[in-house]
């Protein structure tokens, strides 16, 4: 009966996070973190727009421990998720410290953070804030696997200095970039997805 009762509870909780995954000790991944108080549906619409534009898997993390300071403290402390598995982690974060950063990249260890509540700023539309995250999970994504800006107005990867101009940008990254993450992603040992 104990048995039964504890499968039951196992499915119960898995069915309250569904984007949680499980994955093999082999298997390379992309991994998103979630320690803001965005609801959980904001970040799994993330990471499903970012694993079906990279065509990798993204997978959810979880930090036992919450985190306050900087940005650079959140990032000292997603780092310590990194493992062999990992091609980069990003972490969506409410740094303690007031800052317009829009986020951190500490390529030294394929990690990055990206600051909520300047992305919130100045619109009160969803479908707007909502982009600019999946944007930024993507060029996080990109950073990490070794991307630089383009030059392209229309790829994710263009440089922004304002909200306004991070909102023109296109939400994906252009043809040879697309190519190039790929090719990059596949030389570090990422696993793709088929082909939608």
């Amino acid at each position: 009966m104990k048995k039964i009762l504890l499968i039951g509870v196992c499915f119960w909780a898995f069915s309250l996070f569904p984007f949680l995954e499980v994955y093999s000790d082999d298997e390379k991944i992309f991994a998103l973190v979630n320690l803001s108080s965005l609801d959980n549906k904001v970040v799994d619409h993330a990471r499903k727009f970012a694993e079906l534009n990279l065509s990798v898997p993204v997978h959810m993390l979880e930090l036992d421990e919450p985190v306050s300071g900087g940005l650079d403290k959140q990032a000292q402390a997603v780092s310590t998720l990194f493992s062999s598995n990992h091609l980069a982690v990003v972490a969506l974060v409410e740094p303690s410290e007031k800052t317009k950063h829009h986020g951190l990249i500490v390529y030294s260890n394929k990690v990055a953070v990206i600051n909520v509540p300047s992305l919130k700023d100045g619109t009160e539309d969803h479908q707007q804030y909502q982009w600019r995250l999946d944007r930024q999970v993507i060029r996080s994504f990109g950073f990490l696997a070794g991307r630089e800006y383009c030059s392209n107005p229309s790829c994710v990867l263009k440089q922004y200095r304002t909200l306004k101009e991070l909102d023109q940008v296109g939400r994906n990254f252009c043809p040879p970039d697309a190519q190039k993450f790929r090719k990059e992603a596949k030389v570090q040992g990422a696993q793709f997805l088929p082909r939608q």
